[in-house]
């Protein structure tokens, strides 16, 4: 954590001010790519995980829904005939 006028800034304000003087818009991107590099490929392995998992889910679900129902209809056959 940074106690302000213990380091080498003097506030958020004051470093936007001295980026924008120095080096213009560009110097707010710096370091956008290297971190494009790291989260990209962070979020398309989670997302491709979720969807894998939620897949999996719904299709143990309606396997467990199916099961049941087969159970329910011997047992109603069987008290039936």
């Amino acid at each position: 954590m940074h106690v302000r006028g213990l380091g080498p800034f003097d506030g958020f304000g004051l470093i936007c001010k001295e980026i924008w003087q120095n080096e213009g818009l560009v110097g707010f991107y710096k370091g956008w790519a290297t971190n494009m590099f790291r989260t990209v490929p962070a979020a398309a392995i989670t997302f491709t995980s979720f969807e894998l998992f939620a897949r999996l889910l719904r299709e143990a679900g309606a396997k467990q829904r199916a099961t049941k129902e087969s159970r329910r209809q011997a047992v109603v056959s069987e008290v039936g005939g």
